[in-house]
């Protein structure tokens, strides 16, 4: 299983969330806005949340892939998202980490 985190270094919950699945020997891609695309984050973190929809705001965005990848999803292009499904926030990932995520996973990658 992958991981993929849409964050800021200013984001204390992006960080616990890396922190997290560090700890527990998950793989993980992050993607920092504001290195990734500058001053146009905050847009492109727009086009991130229409693509999820639903009351989800704010920033870690995170999602996982059963199927280990290199591909990052484009964030102008639905399509790229197929195979990962959203998590949620650091709290939805703490939850999903401690009561949902299959023990089988093989987290050494």
């Amino acid at each position: 299983m992958l991981f993929l985190i849409y964050g800021t270094p200013s984001c204390k919950f992006c960080t616990q969330a890396k922190n997290m699945l560090k700890d527990l020997n998950l793989s993980y891609i992050y993607v920092n806005l504001e290195d990734t695309y500058g001053s146009t984050w905050q847009h492109v973190l727009k086009d991130l949340l229409s693509i999820i929809g639903g009351s989800h705001r704010t920033i870690p965005l995170i999602f996982r892939r059963e199927i280990v990848t290199t591909n990052i999803p484009d964030t102008k292009n639905l399509d790229t998202f197929d195979g990962w499904t959203f998590v949620g926030d650091y709290f939805r990932l703490e939850d999903y980490v401690e009561n949902d995520m299959p023990a089988s996973i093989d987290q050494n990658y």
